[in-house]
């Protein structure tokens, strides 16, 4: 099936995973100052919580390398998409800051797994084009991510609860994974079933990872504030784009009356 299958297809099937990827994380992103109040939670409590997420990240990352090594990307990262969009209606639905935060390391741990298999998935769409172009991909991150802050904004401008902003966002992009299947390749290279669990890394690859741990740190705070701030943004733009209409139309009315009257 996948070598009839054009690389543009694999290519937007792919492009379509990074979208939701970036699109859920900020619609969670977005919200924070909401849970913050709903819970009442002081500025250490919401850093506690907030840890929850990278939490599980981590604790899935010998996991999520080894399910797409054993499974397969495609179907690794179907999954993984899948609950990683359940894990965002599981956080408007949370009755309890437990359970926030149990829901937030889920979020955390299928969205690493997601992660890998994408990239993985990725990389093979790279190599039917014969040029780098992952970087476009993780571009379509960051474009997921721009959209989903707008789209937040946009229902905390319509005070639209939390609860159902989640659950309509989850439940449309649950048809993301479902339509790309087939367009994912089946195969991936140097995949097998007897490879360990986890492989103590050289010290080339240590010393990466410590840079890379160091950058991610600074990134996932960095990219919470900047998504926040872009709702808020977008939250703006709406309240004057509304201020605008009413505005037009009192003056349409106005001229109308006088020249009616």
């Amino acid at each position: 099936m996948s070598s009839v299958i054009t690389p543009a297809k694999h290519r937007i099937a792919v492009s379509s995973l990074f979208l939701l990827n970036g699109f859920v994380f900020a619609s969670w992103a977005a919200r924070i100052p909401y849970f913050q109040e709903h819970f009442q939670l002081n500025n250490g409590q919401l850093g506690s919580l907030l840890l929850c997420l990278p939490i599980g990240s981590m604790l899935v990352l010998p996991l999520a390398g080894w399910l797409s090594t054993r499974f397969g990307s495609r179907m690794t990262a179907v999954l993984g998409a899948a609950v990683y969009c359940f894990c965002l209606i599981w956080i408007g639905f949370a009755p309890a800051i437990f359970w926030l935060g149990v829901a937030l390391i889920t979020m955390g741990a299928s969205g690493n797994i997601l992660n890998i298999a994408e990239n993985t998935q990725g990389i093979l769409v790279e190599g039917l084009y014969g040029r780098p172009i992952l970087s476009s991909f993780h571009g379509m991150f960051s474009l997921g991510g721009m959209l989903g802050a707008a789209f937040t904004g946009l229902m905390i401008g319509l005070h639209v609860l939390p609860i159902y902003n989640f659950l309509g966002v989850g439940l449309i992009c649950l048809f993301v994974p479902l339509l790309t299947t087939r367009y994912l390749f089946i195969s991936d290279f140097g995949a097998a079933t007897d490879q360990p669990l986890f492989v103590m890394p050289d010290s080339g690859l240590l010393k990466l990872g410590v840079i890379a741990l160091c950058v991610m740190m600074g990134e996932v705070q960095w990219l919470t504030g900047v998504l926040y701030m872009f709702a808020n943004i977008c939250l703006a733009i709406l309240h004057l784009q509304l201020r605008a209409i009413l505005l037009f139309h009192w003056q349409w009315l106005l001229a109308d009356s006088m020249v009616t009257g």
